[in-house]
Formats: structure tokens, C-alpha cells, sequence
């Protein structure tokens, strides 16, 4: 049996807990704007995102609150700071672009898209993010 090289299962490791954190981020962010409030209760992030409420307070303790994005209040909620709406400001652009690509570019529904994007998002460098947009808006001016 071939050896599993450790560099590419790290790298799927730390995508993956990247990917985390973004959908932890995002999903905040969207939680504040739907219910135009800056305080998350537990339990509307845990029922949102699909996960029990103490694993998304255990999460949301170490790395989120420890990194300084997200504010914890006790038996109230959690709300972004501002650096943590800045990366969630990023984060959407990122999978806005991403899917603009998907469905300007590839031809895919917007249902296909979003899927596709959801996993192509975490793993886009910003240099491949910035090549991306510089090329749509390329693209764009060129099929108009």
C-alpha cells in the first residue's frame, strides 16, 4: 500500500478547520443581519448551522472568542467584533466571486454554484481570489 504523503493530510486539516471557523463567521454575520440585531443567541447559531448548542459554544470559545473575532456574553449570545465583520465582509465577497465564476464562466445554475462554492471557497488563496476577480471583471466587460 502507497504511503500517504503527511504534507497533503495536513493541508486537508487545516482547510478543513479553516472552513470551520469561515462557516462559524458567515454564519453569525448572517444571523445578525436576518434578525437586524448584533446579539447571536446559542441557540439560533446551533439550529442555523445544524449543530448542538454546547459544541457551538465549545467552539466558539477556543478558537473564534480566542482570536479575538467574536465576543461571548454569557447566557445572552455572541456578536462579531470588528475585526471578526471584517473577515466575515471578506468572507462573503470571496464566495460571491467565487460563485460569479462558477455561474458566468462555468455555466452552472445558481443552485449547483453555491454548493460548488461552499467547498471551493475555504481553499482559494488570496492571490488566486484576486486573479479570479481580475478576470471576471475582464470576462464581464468583454460579453457585454
Amino acid at each position: 500500500m502507497p504511503k500517504r504523503n503527511a504534507k497533503i493530510i495536513d493541508t486537508r486539516e487545516f482547510v478543513r478547520k479553516v472552513a470551520t471557523a469561515e462557516d462559524y463567521l458567515m454564519a453569525i454575520s448572517q444571523l445578525q443581519q436576518e434578525k437586524k440585531q448584533d446579539l447571536v443567541r446559542i441557540k439560533d447559531l446551533a439550529e442555523y448551522m445544524g449543530i448542538s448548542p454546547p459544541s457551538v459554544s465549545a467552539y466558539i470559545r477556543d478558537p473564534l472568542e480566542k482570536d479575538g473575532l467574536v465576543i461571548v456574553m454569557e447566557r445572552k449570545g455572541v456578536k462579531l467584533t470588528d475585526d471578526g465583520r471584517k473577515k466575515a465582509e471578506f468572507l462573503l465577497k470571496r464566495q460571491i466571486i467565487v460563485q460569479k465564476f462558477l455561474i458566468d464562466v462555468l455555466g452552472l445554475t445558481k443552485d449547483e454554484a453555491h454548493i460548488e462554492a461552499h467547498k471551493l471557497e475555504h481553499a482559494v488563496s488570496d492571490k488566486v481570489l484576486e486573479r479570479l476577480e481580475t478576470f471576471l471583471k475582464r470576462y464581464t466587460s468583454e460579453n457585454e
